[in-house]
Formats: structure tokens, sequence, C-alpha cells
């Protein structure tokens, strides 16, 4: 809700995908559809008052490498279109932890987005590429340095084998199905193993 405008952005399946729009506070009147592209906004991220921008993520096309991975993207509340700040294809996460928190579950979290809508930290990954940390300029996606990088080397070195994503066609012959098959580390190209199905 924003109070001071007499506006809230609501969510919508209205063409089958999650999308976001602008209503009037008072009536409920569509002010303007914020998103409307061939993908669903997974997460508000946060919205600058001041500039009149919200940040959201977004994916789920069936075309896309993966449509399970996210994207980062800024709408203007006025007229600006959609832009993609986050380039790499990979899970994006805005959700700042406190320090010495370890999981979201259950406890208050930060948004990503700097008090000033200036800076934007967005944490990436994949299941073979450990969580990247980059500072990014909020209105571009310009990246300004990174932060952090995971360094997996020592489960690497244990032994740790990452799962393998696969893109399987369902019994109709036409809906992909994406799944994710994690292999025994000392797994034997000659030997049978039993697979758990876990949905």
């Amino acid at each position: 809700v924003l109070d001071a405008s007499n506006e809230f952005i609501w969510f919508t399946q209205s063409n089958d995908w999650g999308q976001l729009e602008l209503r009037d506070l008072k009536t409920g009147r569509l002010k303007r559809t914020l998103t409307a592209a061939d993908r669903s906004v997974r997460d508000i991220i946060d919205v600058d008052v001041q500039q009149r921008a919200l940040y959201y993520t977004s994916g789920g096309r069936d075309d896309d490498d993966d449509p399970y991975f996210t994207t980062i993207w800024r709408v203007g509340l006025d007229s600006s279109r959609a832009r993609r700040l986050s380039p790499a294809d990979a899970v994006h996460s805005t959700t700042l932890l406190w320090p010495g928190q370890t999981s979201t579950a259950g406890l208050s979290s930060r948004s990503a987005l700097s008090p000033n809508g200036r800076w934007l930290v967005d944490t990436h990954s994949t299941l073979t590429v450990p969580p990247i940390s980059t500072l990014r300029d909020a209105r571009t996606g310009r990246a300004i340095a990174t932060l952090e990088r995971a360094d997996a080397s020592a489960v690497l070195a244990a032994g740790w084998r990452s799962p393998t994503r696969v893109k399987l066609i369902a019994a109709d012959g036409d809906t992909p199905i994406w799944a994710t098959v994690y292999f025994p580390p000392d797994m034997q190209a000659d030997q049978r193993y039993p697979v758990i199905d876990a949905i």
C-alpha cells in the first residue's frame, strides 16, 4: 500500500502469468499495468516511493534455459518500461540477512535495496555455481563491485558432486518437466542405482 499517493500494488493472474498492477486505493480502479511479459512475478523486492520505482523478481518461461531461474527487474510506477537488472542466468536473491542469521525462515529480513534507492545487493547462484553477491546500480543494473564469492573448494575436495538439471517431456509429448538429479558421489557408470522421485 502506497499511503502517500493513495495507491496499492495488486498481484493478478488475469493473463495466466503472475503480474503486478498499480491501482487507486480509494476506488480500486486500475491506473497502470506494471508487468505484462510472459513470465511470472515471484517476489516484490521493494518499492522506492521517492523515485516511484518497483523492484521485483520474475521467471518461469518454458523457453528459458531453466524456468526456475529468476531475474531482477525495475519498473517505474508512472511511465518507464521494465528493465532487467541481473544479467546472469541463475537464481537471484535480494534478501539480506541480519548478522549471524543463516535463513529467513521465521525471522525478519532486510531489503537489499539501499535506503536512498541507489544500490542493490544481488546474490545469485546455480546448482554448479556457488553464491556470488554483487553490488549493482539499482537503476541500470550495472555491476559496481563483487562483495562476496562463496568458496566451495572444501566440499568439492570432500567429494561433493553437484546435482544435474535435466529437462524431460511429459507423457502428453509436449509439456516440459524440469528436474534436479542427485547422483551418488562414487557413482560407477556400469552400475545400476535406485531412483528416488521426490516431488
